[in-house]
């Protein structure tokens, strides 16, 4: 498994549909929820019609491992189904811990640790991956070279089938794939396939990243926009955060912890590679950018969560542990699990 600096604490998946949690396997879902159930700590899924397309979507709410001081969560929603479970929306909380997400109507609710709750509407605080005013949309990849039918854009087009493929001669060590973000972003993670991801023999016949780097940049690295000012058309280098990360030669998904305020660009970098048994071009499938929202965007815009008079019972993560919260949580939590596996609202949600 492709691996960062700092190691992330696994678990394996469970199910939670308006019920209680069962059992599922993780590679049965798909390479990208299998990543993000093996990177961090998964305390809820469900699962709902979120688009309105008559098909249901599925929803993650997760956190770092408890272990940790300070953590950060997040809320996902996975378009189409297991195996092919693919993301189209992805945030991280910022400094506020997710408890529950649920969909009701196209509305998605989530239920914060301190028994608030965020209602989010798709096309406005939600933009799914393919509005018109979401970050991909405006989002720009660029190659230091390119095979012919492996462009830059086919690592950000939500395909694992496609891939940029670097195009230069020799095995591609030096090469980079750069993402330019339509306006500085606050950057939680950045999930990464390298290699091919069409198929095992697909993986197998191209080179795929041994080890990489990835540089975030704010504008204060490549320039200054209002001034017109560009460091790279005057050859200067910007450097940005520099992090390292290495990969297994397995076809699976990364999340490299970035967490920088600002970012406007994403630098990859192949530092080495696992070489391929018919090609010697280095392929990445594909790129997820986790925006991270901080509380101005969530405890500041949340609503108390109504009390429920009835005996307090807390949810359960996947592993079947108490997910540690508070007393007014539980009864949140109560209130969402009785009433169907939604989340209802003061105003009738």
């Amino acid at each position: 498994m492709c691996a960062p600096l700092r190691p992330l604490a696994g678990l394996a998946l469970a199910a939670v549909a308006a019920g209680p949690a069962a059992a599922a396997a993780a590679s049965d879902n798909g390479p990208w929820l299998a990543a993000l159930s093996s990177a961090f700590v998964v305390v809820d899924l469900s699962t709902g019609d979120l688009d309105g397309d008559g098909k249901d979507e599925t929803v993650v709410c997760y956190r770092e491992d408890t272990g940790r001081t300070q953590q950060t969560s997040g809320v996902a929603v996975y378009g189409g189904r297991a195996p092919d479970l693919r993301p189209i929306f992805h945030v991280q909380l910022d400094e506020i811990l997710c408890e529950k997400a649920r969909v009701s109507g196209k509305k998605l609710g989530v239920l914060l640790s301190d028994r608030k709750q965020l209602v989010w509407t798709p096309g406005e605080e939600l933009k799914l991956r393919s509005d018109k005013a979401g970050l991909y949309a405006g989002l720009a990849a660029k190659g230091s070279s390119a095979a012919p039918g492996f462009g830059p854009e086919r690592a950000i087009d939500g395909d694992l089938g496609t891939a940029w493929a670097e195009g230069a001669s020799g095995t591609g060590i030096g090469q980079t794939l750069t993402l330019t973000l339509p306006k500085p972003t606050d950057v939680g993670y950045v999930a990464i396939h390298s290699g091919s991801g069409a198929g095992s023999r697909a993986f197998f016949d191209a080179n795929r990243i041994h080890r990489g780097s990835l540089r975030a940049k704010t504008e204060a690295d490549v320039g200054d926009t209002a001034a017109g000012i560009d460091f790279s058309s005057l050859g200067i280098d910007a450097i940005g955060d520099r992090i390292e990360f290495a990969c297994e030669n397995k076809a699976q998904v990364l999340y490299i912890p970035v967490n920088r305020k600002g970012v406007v660009e994403l630098q990859f970098r192949i530092e080495s590679v696992y070489l391929g048994d018919k090609k010697d071009d280095t392929q990445i499938a594909e790129v997820e950018i986790v925006p991270l929202l901080g509380l101005a965007d969530t405890v500041d815009r949340a609503r108390a969560a109504k009390p429920k008079d009835a005996p307090a019972t807390g949810g359960k993560p996947a592993d079947g542990k108490k997910a540690p919260q508070s007393p007014e949580g539980d009864e949140a939590l109560k209130k969402l699990d009785e009433s169907g596996g939604k989340l209802v609202t003061d105003d009738g949600m």
